[in-house]
């Protein structure tokens, strides 16, 4: 059975606890909330068993408000699990919020990269789909602890957020966040600590009363010792005995050994039956009835936990579903209990791997497959589900559950070993990529050949991210010999992926005619499969090395055929870049008014799709667009529009671009010395490790400045360094850009050379683009264009 791969595999993760009678309602901290209702944050910091997870939940029951609840774990460290949980626990309630952020998850090459990203998007969706106050907890918020880019997420989300969320996290430490401090002092935050949450001697009367007992001198000393500690005072009362406060011990795990003793008090008091459910079932990651009556081997699991609920104060429902959970202190002393039956422990595991793994749930079975030190049964469900979830985008996942395994395991696996190494390149991890492919090529000397293809392909991909292109094409030309004639699904898809990479290699390296080719190549092998996904991105990849050779019309064929592959996926992402780079082929054919079309058309479904890195350029494209039809200020609000985008995305490139886009607005609204200012600031943006191109481009346009304001030496020298750095290799644009500015200031000083420099361009102007690329910085050079139309042959 194939193993599927869900987006959250655990519900109860953003699942509330049920509500339910309240042992005592403790309206003086209801108040406390009540009162700093205004502030969007609320940090509740305090040790296991001071009732944070309660208070929470009685505030949000009393203010009758929308609850989005997430507890997290040690799993949530990794950045992809945090940001789709956070998601999904906000889209439960509202159901319209996280389409788009979830594309972008989805679609993302670099999920920290593009962090800030994400979390615009989540937060831009809440803006315009939740009208009302709503609530978010985030339990147990130390278990983030150790992670910083999660903790950066966090924070950034916090100070992001709008202003109808309010935030409460619950932790047993004070939450490290950047910004808390900041928030407290701006009176957007809150703390509340133990101090605060410990009983008062009203609510201990109040405690005492509520469990039936008489408020005696030696019920009040023994539940006084415990220091306003809820749960200390619960199992006092429970067990006869104080239990020391982690507060007064500066614990804030508790005192283990005197919880753990009290607990037992609590426990052996039990049915013999009723500890046996309690002690197996503590293994599981979640607590449905069917799952434990399977695992269990029982019944009769639904009346239990129903039963447990009820009666025992550490056992709660979630609301919503037929799922249940133990406090997670008295989970722990559970599966303490458990282990010490080691065979049981393990036995129990195992069972519930083969369950879930026959279920098809493969999160639930390799955790528990993993906990048992079943790994060759883990690796097994790891390889079931690993292609889906390679296909799905979700590499750190993959790269996680195969980390799992020892080495022991991959080095009867190849496969998890090539799959792991694919994830290291798509995470662009390339040293590890190399690392990993090199460990596989040693497994695999004799073979299987299909392995071993693939282990070149996956080498070849991190080489052309190290930029090697002539390793790369290497090891691309070995995978399609030990191929051959592919005569299955899975050889045709190895081949196919060898001629891409060596297509978008060759394209790296400017080869543009062999990238036509070998990515014609691949394209005819995925279409053996009608693998629609693959078939969209080399028909998009096919467009560039055709605009690149100059020929649009095939170019614009190539990308309408990989709109029409996104248009079926449903993938606005892409389908916007695809239309984007459509509207700049119209631009530079003259085509400005297609072109406009085109690329409004990609901005709104990249808006959808919650790309804001992808929106940067569109709008970029846009501005370029409506500079060339002269709509000068609408061009400048574009572009504006695109550095915040950019910035947001932290795309450092489409910054420098929009910065010099917004230059050469100004230049033409008659602003030289702003428009100095922001291309001496896109310099210094760009810094000293710019490919010549780009240099190049920025000092061209410098130049121009430096002519309009009368500084023609100036303007000479520029413009000359830019063309030693643009002859070598340079597209025909951007250096026919070069030649002719060079010239005007060359004419214009009355210097030698410019009329040959005018032959040039007239020479360039025959090729594809060139034209329509010069015409809007032509209307400032109106004399010398006249001049330089004379000079043409």
């Amino acid at each position: 059975m194939a193993m599927a791969v869900t987006p959250i595999p655990f519900i109860g993760k953003i699942l509330p606890p049920k509500t339910q009678a309240e042992l005592i309602k403790r309206q003086r901290l209801l108040d406390v909330l009540h009162r700093n209702f205004d502030r969007k944050v609320v940090a509740v910091s305090a040790p296991a068993g001071y009732g944070k997870t309660t208070i929470a939940a009685s505030f949000a029951r009393e203010v009758d408000l929308p609850l989005c609840w997430y507890t997290l774990d040690e799993s949530d460290q990794q950045l992809d699990q945090f940001l789709t949980y956070l998601t999904h626990s906000i889209k439960r309630c509202f159901p319209k919020v996280g389409k788009r952020t979830l594309a972008a998850l989805h679609n993302s090459m670099s999920i920290s990269s593009q962090c800030n990203e994400i979390i615009g998007t989540l937060v831009s969706e809440v803006y315009e789909n939740v009208t009302e106050y709503f609530i978010i907890v985030l339990d147990d918020v130390h278990a983030i602890e150790a992670s910083a880019p999660v903790k950066a997420a966090l924070d950034m989300f916090l100070t992001q957020a709008p202003d109808n969320c309010r935030i409460i996290l619950l932790s047993r430490i004070p939450p490290s966040v950047a910004s808390m401090s900041r928030m407290v002092i701006n009176r957007q935050a809150t703390r509340l600590t133990a101090k605060d949450l410990a009983f008062d001697d009203e609510e201990v009367s109040q405690l005492i009363t509520a469990f039936g007992l008489e408020s005696t001198p030696e019920v009040e000393s023994m539940v006084r010792e415990c220091e306003g500690w809820i749960a200390g005072m619960v199992l006092a009362i429970l067990g006869g005995r104080a239990v020391t406060s982690p507060v007064l011990n500066n614990d804030p795990g508790g005192d283990q050994e005197w919880f753990n003793y009290v607990m037992s008090e609590v426990y052996e008091k039990l049915p013999v039956d009723t500890q046996d459910f309690l002690t197996r079932s503590s293994m599981l990651y979640e607590l449905r009835p069917s799952h434990c009556n399977a695992v269990l081997g029982i019944d009769n699991a639904d009346y239990i936990l129903m039963s447990l609920a009820d009666s025992l104060q550490l056992v709660s429902r979630l609301e919503g579903e037929d799922l249940y959970r133990y406090h997670n202190l008295f989970q722990g002393f559970l599966v303490n209990r458990l282990r010490k039956g080691e065979a049981e422990f393990l036995r129990l595991h195992r069972r519930a791997g083969l369950y879930f793994m026959e279920k098809g749930l493969c999160e639930a079975s390799i955790h528990h497959l993993c906990k048992a030190m079943s790994f060759d049964e883990a690796a097994e469900a790891i390889q079931r589900a690993a292609v889906e979830l390679y296909e799905a985008g979700q590499w750190t996942r993959l790269a996680g559950w195969i980390d799992k395994l020892p080495g022991a395991n991959l080095d009867t696996r190849p496969v998890l070993l090539i799959h792991r190494t694919r994830a290291a390149v798509q995470m662009g991890e390339a040293g590890l990529a190399m690392q990993l492919s090199s460990q596989a090529l040693d497994m695999l000397r004799e073979g299987p050949d299909l392995l071993l293809a693939q282990t070149h392909v996956a080498r070849a991909t991190a080489l052309r991210l190290q930029g090697f292109i002539d390793q790369c094409l290497l090891e691309c030309d070995i995978a399609i010999d030990l191929i051959g004639s592919p005569s299955d699904r899975a050889s045709r898809v190895t081949v196919a992926e060898a001629y891409q990479y060596r297509g978008t290699a060759y394209g790296q390296d400017g080869r543009f005619a062999e990238a036509r080719t070998a990515l014609e190549q691949a394209l005819a092998f995925y279409q053996q499969d009608g693998d629609i996904y693959h078939i969209a991105r080399v028909h998009g990849h096919l467009g560039i090395a055709c605009r690149s050779l100059g020929d649009f019309g095939a170019a614009v064929a190539h990308y309408g055929q990989a709109q029409i592959g996104w248009q079926k996926l449903n993938n606005n992402s892409l389908l916007a870049s695809t239309m984007n780079n459509l509207g700049n082929l119209y631009l530079k054919n003259g085509h400005l008014q297609l072109a406009e079309e085109t690329i409004s058309a990609a901005a709104a479904y990249a808006r959808e799709a919650g790309a804001t890195r992808v929106l940067s350029y569109i709008l970029n494209s846009y501005g370029e667009v409506l500079a060339h039809l002269g709509q000068y200020q609408r061009a400048l609000q574009y572009y504006q529009e695109s550095l915040a985008s950019a910035k947001a995305a932290s795309e450092h490139r489409n910054i420098v671009e929009g910065t010099e886009g917004m230059a050469l607005i100004y230049l033409a609204l008659g602003q030289p010395k702003r428009s100095l200012l922001l291309i001496e600031e896109a310099r210094s943006l760009a810094g000293t490790h710019s490919g010549p191109q780009i240099t190049g481009h920025l000092l061209t346009s410098q130049g121009l400045i430096y002519h309009i304001l009368g500084e023609h030496q100036q303007a000479r020298e520029l413009l000359e360094q830019s063309l030693r750095l643009l002859e070598d290799g340079s597209d025909n644009i951007t250096l026919a850009r070069c030649y002719f500015h060079l010239a005007n200031v060359m004419w214009a000083k009355n210097v030698s050379g410019s009329d040959q420099l005018v032959k040039m361009v007239n020479k360039l102007l025959n090729s594809p683009g060139i034209e329509a690329s010069l015409l809007s910085e032509a209307r400032l050079c109106g004399p010398f264009v006249r001049h330089a139309a004379n000079k043409k042959t």
